[in-house]
């Protein structure tokens, strides 16, 4: 099914930026989109606050919210899909997520948002991408659909349910390209054990670990191409990225040199302290890449949210 089929879109009503609308009404006009909610989070005001609200203010801030989100919806089409608007109070990702997989939607859709310190303690972005079960668009301000490049991640080493989730991932690649007409890109990063002590190895040690490691990428070369025979459009060879190193540094060279406009990458996510440090790959790039991102989980992830 169409990562786009079904889009839950997040968007602040008193923001400037209608990125995340404007995706959903592109993607409702190009192709089969049966349902999108917009939908906007507003934090509880406490009695403290309602107190020094003037008496003549007579509704709530969530219906405010509700009569700015409306406006903001009426400037776009949106082809045949049903449209609907939603505020609701609450913490903002524990909100998008319930409604996300309450309402079966196929993706969640919002604007990239930097705010101070997000770096160490994570914004609702990286939240989403960590928390949620439902893939998770992120898109960059400066990014605007349609996308004429995707380039997607995938993993030539997995193992269990990550072979799943590599399926995943060039299924929606696959769709996306169908659905926008641009062309397809694929990066792979496989990995070469170093020794110990490299600084300390022999010019022999050193033309065996070269050998190896070319053989190597070779084999994942392989396993990339097997993996996209099945493509409806043709990938050329030059449009396929294959090194060994950090997955997220062979990624954002890939992104460099093919300059996509939507990145796609698996997301699984790690949780307590090590998660907030260490982040996964997903992280890594969506802090470094200067395109948008779409996020999949594998099957079967529970998140703790909601």
């Amino acid at each position: 099914m169409l990562p786009t089929e079904s889009i839950l879109v997040f968007q602040d009503s008193y923001s400037e930026s209608v990125q995340a609308i404007g995706f959903a009404a592109n993607a409702a006009q190009m192709g089969p989109v049966s349902k999108i909610k917009i939908m906007d989070i507003q934090r509880p005001v406490t009695a403290f606050w309602y107190d020094l609200i003037d008496d003549d203010f007579e509704e709530s801030p969530a219906y405010h919210r509700q009569k700015s989100l409306r406006e903001l919806v009426r400037g776009f089409k949106y082809g045949e899909a049903e449209v609907k608007t939603q505020v609701k109070t609450g913490r903002a990702v524990n909100q998008i997520i319930e409604a996300a997989v309450e309402g079966d939607f196929r993706m969640i859709v919002k604007c990239a948002q930097s705010e101070v310190g997000e770096y160490l303690f994570g914004s609702v972005d990286m939240r989403l991408i960590r928390y949620s079960p439902v893939p998770v668009m992120i898109l960059h301000p400066e990014v605007q659909p349609p996308p004429q490049r995707i380039l997607v991640a995938l993993n030539p080493e997995a193992e269990g349910d990550e072979i799943a989730l590599n399926e995943k991932l060039l299924a929606a690649a696959n769709e996306l390209v169908n659905l926008y007409d641009c062309k397809l890109g694929v990066v792979a990063a496989c990995s070469v054990a170093q020794p110990v002590f490299g600084h300390m190895a022999d010019r022999d040690m050193m033309a065996r670990l070269e050998g190896r490691e070319k053989a190597l990428r070779k084999k994942c070369r392989e396993e990339i191409g097997q993996m996209v025979e099945d493509c409806d459009h043709p990938i050329l060879a030059s449009d396929v990225y294959v090194d060994s190193g950090r997955p997220s540094e062979v990624i954002l060279s890939a992104v460099e040199d093919f300059e996509p406009e939507l990145l796609i990458i698996g997301s699984i996510a790690r949780q307590g302290l090590a998660g907030l440090l260490v982040g996964n790959t997903a992280e890594r790039v969506l802090r470094s890449v200067d395109c948008s991102v779409l996020t999949i989980k594998p099957d079967g992830f529970e998140s703790p949210v909601g």
